[in-house]
């Protein structure tokens, strides 16, 4: 149970991070455990991306 609520954890991050056109086609639930982990990878880097753009914008706005 403990892995499937982990693989649940896992598709929402990749539904949230990863652009729409990346996954036109895929059905994450029936993917083998590589392209599912491409994915996830994929998603945590785009989720650090976007905190780093966050932090710079607000570290721009107190330089003003």
């Amino acid at each position: 149970m403990e892995i499937e609520n982990s693989l649940d954890a896992g598709f929402l991050e990749i539904y949230k991070y990863v652009p729409q056109p990346f996954l036109a086609g895929v059905n994450l639930e029936q993917v083998d455990m590589d392209t599912y982990i491409k994915y996830l990878a994929m998603a945590r880097y785009l989720e650090k991306v976007e905190g780093q753009a966050i932090a710079e914008a607000i570290k721009n706005i107190f330089d003003l």
